[in-house]
């Protein structure tokens, strides 16, 4: 027997013999076991199903129920958070204009209650099988797409960076413009970068580039100097609003972080 899933069942039946029916057909499964849900104490934000069974509950002339279930239904289906929720409906009504409305206000499968529970479990199960899939799926293109999305941002975050350092002066061909690059998007996604510059960041960037502390510090003071010494009045006056004494290295470095994470409104990471 392979790994045995657990989900989260509704039950929202209000004949007893359906009830019957689907508490022995879920209770003889061997690949899924099912969290019952008590559709009075359900808190759709946080206990979300992944199966709802129902019936349409018409007995004699009392057809308020048959409207309350499918209504239900219709809104079960209106509501984004029960989007990939499993709707099961079983009765003993055999009535094909009942059925037909059932399945245009949005089940996703009707059995009835004489059908044999074997066959029930096969065809429960294949739902299931099919349904969970879509849903991993659907979870892994979203994890996806948020990784894309981190790296696209990251991406455009540090040709940003690398444009801005150009402009204020800093000659791409020089040590220090790579190691300031660097130490500006480790600050960028690690603010505590800065409390510890020479323990944190500056061992780091040697690391990466095969140098040692003392060269790192060095080629980004060199860098920093140069461009201060180019002059570029606008550019300096209006990343760090003035253009007179030259900042240090934790100045300049904590300066472009803070300026890039309030531009791309970037939260603690």
């Amino acid at each position: 027997m392979g790994n045995i899933r657990r989900l989260n069942l509704l039950d929202i039946t209000k004949d007893s013999t359906v009830h019957g029916t689907y508490i022995k057909v879920f209770g003889m499964m061997d690949k899924y076991k099912f969290n019952p849900l008590r559709s009075n104490e359900i808190d759709y934000d946080k206990d979300i199903p992944d199966i709802i069974v129902c019936d349409p509950s018409v007995t004699g002339n009392n057809r308020e129920l048959q409207v309350d279930v499918f209504s239900y239904i219709e809104a079960v289906r209106a509501d984004a958070r029960l989007s990939d929720a499993l709707i099961i409906m079983i009765s003993n009504a055999k009535n094909q204009g009942l059925i037909d409305l059932a399945f245009r206000v949005g089940i996703d499968y009707w059995f009835h209650t004489s059908q044999d529970s074997k066959e029930i479990i096969k065809v429960m199960e294949t739902l299931i099988d099919i349904n969970e899939e879509k849903k991993d799926k659907s979870l892994m293109e979203s994890i996806m797409s948020i990784d894309e999305k981190r790296v696209e941002l990251k991406s455009k975050i540090e040709t940003d960076v690398s444009e801005t350092i150009k402009k204020i002066g800093v000659p791409p061909h020089i040590k220090g413009y790579n190691y300031l690059r660097e130490s500006i998007m480790m600050s960028i996604y690690d603010p505590s970068n800065l409390q510890y510059i020479t323990k944190n960041l500056y061992p780091g960037i040697a690391k990466r580039y095969n140098s040692t502390v003392t060269s790192v510090e060095r080629a980004i003071r060199h860098a920093i100097a140069t461009a201060w010494d180019r002059n570029r009045t606008d550019v300096i006056t209006e990343m760090f609003g003035y253009n007179n004494a030259k900042p240090t290295n934790s100045e300049f470095i904590a300066t472009f972080a803070d300026n890039f994470r309030l531009k791309y409104r970037l939260n603690l990471i």
